[in-house]
């Protein structure tokens, strides 16, 4: 699900940022479930396409 893509997301950038830093803290609200741009985004997708769109992405 959404929730769920979104979670694992952030789980990715805690990896990278530090808990409370500046950087994890601006793109937090772009992680957000609520985020009308991303969710519109990735819900018009099918599964193949996200999955093609992820490992397109920089790492």
């Amino acid at each position: 699900t959404m929730r769920d893509f979104l979670r694992a997301i952030k789980e990715l950038v805690q990896e990278t940022f530090e808990e409370g830093s500046p950087a994890a803290l601006a793109i937090e609200p772009f992680l957000s479930p609520d985020f009308v741009p991303l969710t519109n985004c990735y819900r018009s997708m099918d599964d193949q396409q996200l999955v093609e769109a992820l490992r397109r992405s920089p790492t």
